[in-house]
């Protein structure tokens, strides 16, 4: 019998480490809290502290969470849409699969956050700071990522197509396999940036620098190169642009 009790305490361990604790749905804002898959439409956490806070499949559209502390949260399949982020912090945060469509996050921080397979169809994240985020996969058409930050961080395989990148700094950063049609990146800097075999049709680099970038089998139909430095670009057709190059790879 003590064999058979025994056994019974590690299978009761094993089953709680696989089931979530359960959520409180009405519990407070604070660190830590647990609101997987609530429903708090329209709610408003502006101004809190939700430092690895459980929001994964919570019901999260029109709530406000502006300049609220969600470092390290886990957001994943959470539906935002239309949510208000501006200046909130989202650093190590996980939005994998999240719907952040029309969603406002203007100013926010997420350095080193995943928004892998996540949506973000127009959403507003000027001026952002987000150096080595990942939204691999991820579809972003017409967003914005004016004057952003986004230092190695990684696009690739991501649908951007209509965004805009204008003044935004993404020295490393991989944008291979994407699909880039009319994107903006005037005036971004793009040093070492890699682009390869991503299709970016009637997209304007004007004023972009595309030193040492890779171009390597990209689509570069319609673009429009007006003041773009490609200096040591690795150029489409696998050729190494002279140093100085501008607009034109010589």
């Amino acid at each position: 019998m003590r064999i058979h009790y025994n056994s019974l305490i590690i299978l009761g361990v094993l089953i709680s480490w696989q089931l979530p604790a359960t959520a409180g749905c009405d519990d407070p804002p604070a660190p830590k809290v647990n609101w997987y898959g609530c429903d708090l439409k329209q709610r408003d956490f502006s101004n809190q502290d939700l430092r690895h806070a459980i929001l994964r499949e919570a019901d999260l559209a029109g709530a406000s969470f502006q300049n609220s502390n969600l470092s390290g949260a886990d957001l994943e399949g959470a539906n935002l849409q239309h949510a208000k982020l501006t200046g909130s912090r989202l650093d190590n945060a996980r939005l994998v699969g999240a719907d952040l469509s029309d969603a406002d996050l203007q100013g926010a921080s997420f350095h080193k956050a995943r928004f892998d397979r996540a949506l973000l169809h127009r959403a507003n994240l000027e001026g952002c700071k987000g150096d080595n985020s990942r939204f691999y996969d991820s579809k972003l058409e017409t967003a914005r990522f004016n004057h952003c930050h986004l230092a190695s961080s990684n696009f690739e395989q991501a649908i951007i197509n209509g965004s805009d990148f204008s003044d935004a700094m993404m020295e490393r950063a991989v944008v291979s396999k994407a699909m880039a049609e009319s994107t903006v990146f005037r005036n971004a800097g793009l040093q070492y940036a890699q682009f390869e075999s991503t299709t970016l049709t009637d997209s304007d680099f004007s004023g972009a620098d595309l030193t040492r970038a890779g171009m390597v089998n990209a689509d570069i139909t319609g673009i429009t190169l007006s003041n773009t430095l490609l200096s040591n670009t690795n150029w489409v057709d696998r050729k190494r642009c002279k140093p100085g190059s501008i607009d034109v790879c010589r």
